[in-house]
């Protein structure tokens, strides 16, 4: 008990400190594995996991990183639990005895330090259950695709079944799985955003944005790169929906000017839309080979990407709009901002 007495004093210590070694200390803690009795092993890192929670939207943040990095289901278990309860901000309320997964002898020595040591509760704000909501969300989207946090979450899912009733607990889960079908998460926007801040080749939005067919189209079924148009054209993206009809995409930089000085359309502009009007043209006078290569495609919607809407004027916004406006149906004129725009909407829409 002195053991333990000792060390919760010391992550006490810590956690009345916000500063960056503070936080780096108390991960030490929630990670090491010496002189640790076998019980231990649940309790400290449990601890440590919801001391973070003081330092609010940096701790969360914390949190997030560890899960799926650390040696265990034991220690993960901790962080990811810590996670989705804070979303629920049952955090603020619920006594450290109470944690869902720990085994009973474990939960009567947690009563004992409870009434031994001055455990802290730290409080959930609104904001802090919202990014927690977030980052659990994006745990979800890498189940599929990682295969340690597979089984650090699987075993998060079998553990809380065990040890907690709780029928909010398998809703969110189901939840969690559906949503995450759309794979959009906050890491691939804010990599978008990182992205757009450099001037890259085009050929770098182009693979990002096919490994990422979503935040074109989020109806996109399958998505088909460079795709040749007999031996006239290739097309950068061409998009199948999931009601079998075709979008036709061409992308430009972020940095291509859609306005000249005189604020008319640029010749790189101009250039760019008259290559989409090209591939719908070769399309309908081609429709039978098109199909071999494009089953059920009839009239395909035409999309631009191009350029950067923050640089454009209100009267060079509301031209551009126009011109969506008129060509409505046919061809569909957006801005990397727009993407990205539609991008956060589609997500908050999804974990809201």
């Amino acid at each position: 008990m002195d053991y333990l007495k000792n060390l919760i004093k010391r992550m006490n210590e810590l956690a009345d400190h916000n500063n960056a070694k503070s936080i780096d200390d108390l991960i030490k803690l929630l990670v090491n594995r010496e002189d640790r009795y076998s019980d231990d092993k649940h309790i400290i890192p449990v601890y440590a996991s919801r001391l973070l929670l003081i330092y609010k939207c940096d701790g969360i943040e914390v949190l997030a990183k560890l899960f799926g990095n650390l040696e265990g289901p034991i220690y993960n278990n901790a962080v990811l639990n810590t996670i989705y309860y804070a979303s629920r901000k049952e955090y603020t309320y619920i006594p450290f005895m109470e944690t869902p997964f720990l085994p009973q002898p474990v939960q009567e020595k947690i009563r004992k330090m409870n009434m031994l040591y001055d455990l802290k509760y730290p409080e959930i704000t609104d904001e802090m259950a919202e990014l927690s909501r977030r980052k659990f969300t994006d745990i979800v989207l890498q189940v599929k695709s990682d295969y340690n946090i597979f089984n650090y979450f699987s075993h998060f899912i079998y553990m809380n079944n065990i040890y907690s009733v709780d029928e909010r607990f398998s809703k969110d889960i189901f939840n969690s799985f559906r949503e995450a079908t759309l794979q959009i998460n906050s890491r691939v926007i804010q990599d978008f955003k990182s992205l757009l801040d450099k001037n890259e080749r085009e050929e770098s939005y182009q693979t990002y944005l096919g490994k990422f067919p979503v935040m074109l189209e989020p109806l996109a079924k399958e998505v088909l790169t460079k795709q040749k148009l007999g031996l006239e054209y290739i097309t950068d993206f061409v998009i199948r929906k999931y009601d079998n009809t075709y979008i036709i995409v061409e992308i430009e930089k972020p940095s291509t000017r859609i306005f000249n000085k005189n604020n008319d359309f640029s010749s790189e502009f101009t250039h760019a839309l008259g290559q989409v009007i090209d591939f719908q043209e070769w399309i309908e006078s081609n429709i039978a080979y098109a199909n071999r290569i494009m089953p059920d495609i009839i009239t395909p919607e035409g999309m631009l990407i191009i350029g950067r809407s923050d640089n454009l004027t209100n009267q060079q916004i509301r031209k551009l709009n126009r011109l969506n406006v008129n060509l409505r149906g046919k061809i569909k004129i957006l801005t990397f901002n727009d993407i990205l725009d539609n991008a956060i909407k589609l997500y908050e829409n999804i974990i809201s």
